[in-house]
């Protein structure tokens, strides 16, 4: 835990005085509902530990984080990442959805699973 909280400081110049307590922890058997909405969980380590991302089966949408971006994939240089874990996340986690959920990543643009496994040369 020191080691991160340095890492961090020293990386991004940030003063962390504390880590926030987790209120809810939520797995893959949990959904988060709003409205007439359902999104349900999908773990997908790589980026950072304990990563998850969130999906509409009826909307076809999946909100990824800094997993998977228009034709690049998140880094893994920062403590927890990992490559391999990452790539295993992605293309047995995400592209499996099917081609034509749309990904909305983080930042930047929004895809199509059908695009990343066309363009991303991650992904080939």
């Amino acid at each position: 835990l020191m080691y991160q909280l340095l890492t961090l400081e020293t990386l991004f110049g940030l003063k962390i005085l504390a880590i926030p307590k987790i209120d809810i922890e939520l797995t893959e058997k949990d959904t988060i509902t709003f409205g007439n909405s359902v999104l349900k969980i999908v773990e997908v380590p790589g980026h950072t530990m304990g990563h998850l991302a969130f999906y509409n089966e009826t909307e076809k949408v999946i909100f990824t984080g800094d997993v998977l971006f228009k034709e690049s994939i998140g880094r893994t240089d920062l403590p927890g990442g990992d490559y391999h874990t990452l790539m295993n996340s992605i293309k047995n986690r995400i592209l499996t959805l099917g081609d034509n959920y749309i990904v909305y990543p983080g930042h930047g643009p929004s895809t199509s699973i059908a695009y990343e496994k066309k363009n991303n040369t991650f992904l080939n």
